[in-house]
Parts: C-alpha cells; sequence; structure tokens
C-alpha cells in the first residue's frame, strides 16, 4: 500500500493542486452524468435538449422571436375556438335575466350547428351513441335525477343501486370473478389516476418511498398526469415494429422500485391491443401488479369477441391482471362523465379512497377525487344498459368492426397511405412515407371530417362509432381525393393548421411546444 501511494504521489507531483482538484471535479461531473444517462437515457436526453435551446434562447434577438412565432400560432388557435355570430356575451351576471324562451332560443342555434358535423357520422369519437331512442332514453332520465348528488346515498338511494349494478355488469363483462370490484369515476383519467394511487399506496405498503410503473409509449397521458400528482415515477418503452408495447423493453425496465406494468387494449394512437398475456406473466413472475387501460376498448372487445372477430384475451380471464379502467361514455353509449375502474380484490380498492375522522364538521370520505358527484350520469348510464342489453352491444360491435375491415381493405387501393400497425379495435390509424399527413388531415377537415391527429409517426386515426356504420366509402373516397390534393398543390395549406401540426411534431425543444398549448388552455378558458 505504501509503495502503491507513492507511485500515486511521484505521478501527481507534476501538477498544480488547484489542478488536481478541478480534474477530481470534473470527473465526479462525468461520472454522475454518465450514472444519469444510464440510469434513464430518455429524461438526460431531455435535458440536454433543454439546455441547448436554453443557450440558444438566451442570444439576442433569438427569444423575442420565438415569443412572436409563439403568439402567431397562439392567435390561430384562438381563432379555431371563436364562436361565430355570439349575440351574447356574457361577461358579468346580467342585471335582469332573460327569460327562459329567449335562453332555450339562443343555446338550440349552437346545439343545431354543432350536431351537423357529428350527426353526418364524419368525427373520429367524441360522440359515440347512434341510435335517437338511446338518446330520449338518456334525456328523460338525466332530467329525472338532475337535483341527485351520489355523495348522499342516504337521501338518493336509487343512485347507489345503479352505481353498485353499474360496477357489477361490468365486472362480469369482463370476466371478473365475485372478489372482483370496483368504482365509478367522472371519466377515464380519474380512473386512470385512481388505479395508480392504489397502486403506489401498495407501494408504500411494501416500503417503496419511490415506486415506478411501467407502460409502453403509447399508454394514455392520464398515467404521466397520475405520476406527476402522486409522485410516482412513470417509465415508458418504445413500441417494437407492431406498434404495440414491447414486452421484452417493459420486462428490462422493471426495476427494484416497480410496483405495476400497464397493457392498453387498445392504445388511443393506432387502436393497436398489447399482448396483455405476456405482459401480466411478467407482473406475476415479478410479483408486481399488471393495469389494464380498456378505457377505449373495455364496451366494444368484448362484444366484438362474441361477435366472431379475432379479439386477443385482454381483461380478468387473464391471470394477474389486477385492475381495468373502462369508459361506460365511449362504447357504452351512456352520457358523458362516466367511467368504471375494477380491482382485483376488495383490500386494493381501498387504496383510492379517502377519509378524514377528525374534522368539525363530521366524518368525510370519498371513493375517488370527487365528493359530490351527479347521479344523473349514473342513473342514465344504468337505463342505457339495460336498455341495450347484451344483444345490443354485440350488434353494434359487429357493424362497427365490419366497416373497420372494409376500411382496412379498401385502403389497399390508396397506395399513398398505409395502416399504423395491426389494429383489431375500432381505431384506424394513418401514416404515410409520400405525402404529408397533416396537409392530408386539413383536407380531409375542408371535407367536414374532424380527425384526430398524431406524431411519431406523423398522421391520424378515425376511432369509428355507430355513426359510421357502413360510411366506409365516403371516408375512403374522401381520403383519396384529400391525398391527391395535398400532393399536388401543397401549398394551399400553408395557411392551415397542418404547419403547425408539423412543428409541433418536429420541434426538438418540447418546452415550446408546451408553452404554446398551455396558452391554447388560456383560450379555453377566458373570454374571446
Amino acid at each position: 500500500m505504501d509503495d502503491f501511494k507513492t507511485r500515486v504521489d511521484k505521478a501527481l507531483s507534476k501538477y498544480s493542486p488547484t489542478t488536481i482538484v478541478a480534474g477530481t471535479a470534473a470527473a465526479c461531473v462525468v461520472g454522475y452524468l454518465a450514472a444519469q444517462v444510464l440510469a434513464d437515457p430518455q429524461a438526460a436526453k431531455k435535458k440536454v435538449i433543454a439546455s441547448l435551446f436554453g443557450a440558444l434562447k438566451s442570444i439576442p434577438g433569438v427569444s423575442g422571436k420565438i415569443d412572436e412565432e409563439n403568439a402567431k400560432v397562439v392567435a390561430k388557435l384562438t381563432h379555431e375556438l371563436a364562436m361565430k355570430n355570439d349575440e351574447h356575451q356574457m361577461k358579468e351576471i346580467p342585471e335582469k335575466g332573460l327569460t327562459e324562451e329567449e335562453i332555450v332560443s339562443y343555446m338550440q342555434k349552437f346545439v343545431e350547428k354543432e350536431r351537423v358535423g357529428w350527426s353526418e357520422g364524419k368525427v373520429s369519437g367524441k360522440v359515440y351513441n347512434g341510435r335517437e331512442e338511446i338518446t330520449r332514453l338518456i334525456n328523460t332520465i338525466y332530467s329525472m335525477y338532475s337535483v341527485s348528488n351520489a355523495l348522499h346515498p342516504d337521501v338518493f338511494p336509487s343512485v347507489r343501486k345503479c352505481e353498485s349494478e353499474i360496477i357489477r355488469m361490468t365486472a362480469n363483462m369482463l370476466h371478473g370473478d365475485d372478489k372482483v370490484v370496483g368504482a365509478t369515476t367522472s371519466g377515464g383519467t380519474e380512473s386512470i389516476l385512481m388505479a395508480m394511487k392504489v397502486y403506489r399506496e401498495a407501494g408504500k405498503a411494501r416500503g417503496l418511498s419511490h415506486p415506478e410503473v411501467v407502460m409502453g409509449v403509447s399508454a394514455h397521458p392520464a398515467f404521466d398526469k397520475a405520476g406527476h400528482y402522486f409522485g410516482i415515477k412513470v417509465t415508458r418503452v418504445p413500441s417494437g415494429p407492431d406498434f404495440k408495447t414491447d414486452v421484452r423493453a417493459l420486462e428490462r425496465a422493471i426495476s427494484s422500485n416497480t410496483i405495476a406494468v400497464v397493457a392498453s387494449a387498445p392504445s388511443y394512437p393506432h387502436g393497436t391491443i398489447d399482448d396483455v398475456r405476456a405482459v401480466a406473466k411478467i407482473a406475476g413472475e415479478k410479483g408486481i401488479y399488471c393495469h389494464v387501460d380498456c378505457c377505449l376498448g373495455g364496451f366494444v372487445l368484448p362484444w366484438a369477441k362474441i361477435a366472431g372477430f379475432d379479439i386477443p384475451d385482454f381483461d380478468f380471464s387473464v391471470p394477474n391482471v389486477t385492475s381495468i379502467s373502462c369508459d361506460t361514455h365511449k362504447y357504452g353509449y351512456g352520457p358523458k362523465g362516466l367511467s368504471v375502474v375494477l380491482f382485483k380484490n376488495k383490500e386494493l380498492r381501498k387504496g383510492m379512497y379517502y377519509v378524514t375522522t377528525e374534522w368539525p364538521g363530521g366524518i368525510y370520505a370519498s371513493a375517488g377525487v370527487s365528493g359530490s358527484r351527479p347521479g344523473a350520469p349514473i342513473a342514465a348510464t344504468w337505463a342505457v344498459m339495460v336498455r341495450l342489453g347484451k344483444e345490443g352491444y354485440v350488434e353494434a360491435a359487429k357493424g362497427i368492426m365490419e366497416t373497420a375491415s372494409k376500411i382496412k381493405e379498401g385502403l389497399k387501393t390508396i397506395p399513398e397511405v398505409s395502416l399504423i400497425g395491426d389494429s383489431r379495435s375500432t381505431v384506424l390509424g394513418f401514416t404515410s412515407t409520400k405525402v404529408d399527413m397533416f396537409m392530408v388531415a386539413d383536407a380531409m377537415k375542408k371535407r367536414k371530417w374532424v380527425l384526430d391527429v398524431l406524431q411519431r409517426p406523423n398522421g391520424f386515426h378515425i376511432c369509428l362509432t355507430v355513426r359510421h356504420i357502413g360510411k366506409q366509402d365516403n371516408f375512403l373516397n374522401d381520403l383519396r381525393l384529400s391525398v391527391a390534393e395535398a400532393m399536388q398543390n401543397p401549398e394551399s395549406f400553408k395557411h392551415g393548421m397542418a404547419p403547425i401540426y408539423g412543428m409541433a411534431a418536429e420541434l426538438p425543444d418540447r418546452a415550446i411546444v408546451s408553452d404554446f398549448v398551455t396558452a391554447y388552455i388560456d383560450a379555453q378558458l377566458d373570454t374571446i
């Protein structure tokens, strides 16, 4: 040891103490950065890009130019939101109230104008119900329960009955046994939030102070929101060439802090169904939990399978699946504002509850985020489920899936456009290496189609509903015309939304994109 020390001292004797200290510090910094990259390469890449763009924006004139371009984007987005021909802009409560007739007439003008778009079957998702008798039923039940509050089952016991039966019917549809339990929430995001909260609590019980959840890159951003709210690290892994979560990458990403993994059935962007059986098997082997996000597909995939379509297993029939999120307000055809989250047992479900016993106002408890909850969506959803029955759901799923199959077949006649992944669901994603798909989306908008744009790869998707049944030729013909228009006259799209979508997809500094999206949210909430 003394000989080694002597040799080191001799080797360093030609350097000044300042140089040695600086070199040691630099080595520590490099080692720390290397560890950061190895621990989370994606986060490290984001930090490097953010630093580079931060330095760039500090150059005189650059920051001002970025702000100027940002303002132009926000102005265009805000213009898209503005109501046209609005004779009543209420910025304060009027001195004297309008009459009932004035209010109904005023609102009716907007409703009729908005109805034209979605009622023609040219809107991706958004409005899932397509039967007028179901809409009438919803409106009737809604008016009957407009004052009800699910927070008070002693005052509104029928709401409690409806809620518990919605949960039970949904659990049975998804092959849950008698031990499977659940709750209703305000929508898919809250269902995902509650599942993540449950797993955070489960992680704490295991002594994990920094719990992690691993999922594919295409899993819904509500998981990131939950991670942000609840202090859970969300690790995303790439998709495979089939645009499903890469199961091997997911397994490699699991660490000693991982409490759960996530599979999507289907994923929102591309409609692909993850290999739930493989993901759940990994969860079982690792002794962790497995959540399946069926917010979009939960009320259509089971019925499509019964109708004879090739749907892989994705629900509680798969061993080691411990929770499922499933929206009734999509293919359940109920009113907006209701979803179901299911758990393998009651012990897990307790993790979503909040209870306080020390408040002067009495004991307070709620199952989810909300305290007061409108009873009308619950009662109306129950009514729709028992009105449609299994027969009604199978019939709807069959019609939608047949339309999807015909669109996929017809796409072969449009060689410039290709399907993203092998969708076996009601969502079809489209991309191209030959034409700017954002221009195609703008051209489709001219033809009254409202589609959802995608990035990585650039494209758009259509979420098919009962309103699209039998309208596959309309979609394919308009798509063919839109592709031709985008290829032959790209200059005509420079004032549309395509440049904004393209910029948002390609900008490496995602903070800039976040800034103008934040401004867009402001515009949604502020009077224009």
